[in-house]
């Protein structure tokens, strides 16, 4: 087992190895809410009504996908900074699901329909101490391998099974509900330009 791993590892491009830590190890995990964190405010955990209460009010904007529509706020840095962090939840009143956090490299991009908060800047990061303007290097020294790589973006991924009381919190006296196999997952998804972070998103949801 371990000579194959070893031989999936070699097959990685150097310039994404790791400079002085095991190519083995993941450190992103579900269950560690470091990992899903920002200003306090959690990814599958914190309620969008307690991020306004935070950052302030901001407009709420649907989002269409394949599965149901989701609600997004957002939130820019003041000044010449322009960082934009995007807070997403599956409904109204719901928790969060989704956290970006992208470099305003382009002003019109980074402000359009976002409130402007004091708490957001580019030294903005997770509890783990994800930020932009990491290279990929020190990304490596401090997470570890990602689990695979989509189009030059680092994703890292963790989930379990939920507990029978995690079910049972979660569907009540729902029969129906309480039968599905429910799973915690999460990722964490890295997007580098000119060797640096510009931008990540942190998601962490309970999936069926």
């Amino acid at each position: 087992m371990r000579f194959y791993l070893l031989l999936l590892i070699a097959l990685i491009p150097h310039s994404l190895l790791p400079l002085s830590r095991s190519s083995e190890e993941h450190r992103i995990s579900v269950d560690d809410r470091r990992d899903f964190t920002l200003l306090d405010l959690a990814a599958g955990q914190t309620k969008l009504l307690a991020v306004e209460a935070k950052l302030g009010m901001a407009k709420h904007s649907q989002i269409k996908n394949r599965l149901d529509p989701l609600v997004m706020i957002c939130y820019v840095a003041p000044g010449t900074d322009h960082t934009r962090v995007e807070f997403t939840a599956h409904a109204e009143g719901d928790v969060l699901s989704d956290i970006r956090v992208t470099a305003g490299l382009v002003k019109a991009n980074s402000e359009a329909g976002c409130a402007t908060s004091d708490m957001i800047s580019k030294d903005v990061m997770t509890d783990s101490g994800l930020r932009l303007g990491l290279t990929r290097a020190e990304v490596f020294e401090q997470f570890g391998v990602p689990n695979r790589t989509d189009s030059g973006t680092l994703i890292y991924e963790s989930d379990r099974r939920l507990t029978e009381k995690e079910v049972k919190e979660k569907c009540g006296e729902n029969t129906y509900c309480s039968q599905l196999e429910w799973w915690l997952h999460g990722q964490i998804s890295l997007t580098f330009q000119n060797g640096t972070l510009v931008s990540f998103d942190i998601y962490r949801s309970q999936t069926n």
